[in-house]
């Protein structure tokens, strides 16, 4: 059986991360007949950023004018879930957000040559634990040689490619369709919205109950 999952997310965003590593999490422990085709849907959290991006502090603190009380609360929270469910997320070295525009775009044109969950991958791991500037594309073109990809037809293909810019247009409109509040955001096999980070019992308990015939009540199980 094969489990279409589209992922609505943003690369900097750490819930996206943490949702993400709880559904793979699921997935490992499901039956190995189960295959999954991933996609990603651009959600970008800060068009508006330039390159140099904003530290993390600032970004909470000024741009949304949170009291610093409000932020540590939720960094102590988050950094509880990333320690708990051992989550690679480094604070030690992501100590920006960026623009994640560029990144977006080279997802977009890995997915035209079957390479996106690769992509995604090591995009995700150079940010979430080595803080690299995903928006400058030097250091994003490192990333992608060290992983052993297309790097520089990548690049091209995301930057003149116009064809990148239609499918990236059309997963506007494919995200539209759904009520997207906040990401991440999971849509299996083409209408079932699921919203939020959730746990990995919860998202084992969803595929069992909708895909693999099992009736464990999801409800139930808590959600992050």
């Amino acid at each position: 059986m094969t489990i279409k999952i589209e992922v609505i997310h943003d690369l900097v965003c750490s819930w996206c991360a943490i949702g993400l590593h709880h559904l793979k999490g699921a997935i490992q422990e499901l039956p190995d007949t189960v295959e999954v085709e991933w996609n990603f849907i651009p959600h970008e959290l800060n068009p508006w950023m330039g390159e140099a991006g904003m530290p993390i502090e600032l970004y909470f603190t000024e741009h949304h004018r949170w009291s610093e009380t409000r932020y540590k609360a939720y960094r102590k929270k988050l950094q509880n879930v990333i320690d708990e469910h051992q989550i690679g997320i480094d604070f030690n070295y992501r100590t920006h957000y960026y623009n994640t525009n560029l990144v977006h775009r080279i997802l977009t044109a890995a997915e035209m040559v079957g390479v996106h969950h690769q992509t995604h991958q090591c995009l995700l791991e150079a940010y979430h634990l080595k803080g690299i500037n995903l928006s400058e594309i030097d250091l994003v073109r490192s990333v992608l040689i060290n992983a052993n990809l297309d790097a520089q037809g990548l690049l091209d293909s995301a930057l003149h490619n116009p064809s990148v810019l239609a499918v990236m247009a059309e997963k506007e409109r494919r995200k539209a369709m759904f009520p997207v509040q906040s990401v991440p955001a999971f849509v299996f096999n083409d209408t079932d919205f699921v919203p939020g980070s959730n746990t990995k019992a919860f998202f084992k308990a969803h595929i069992e109950s909708n895909y693999l015939g099992q009736t464990e009540n999801v409800d139930q199980i808590a959600t992050v």
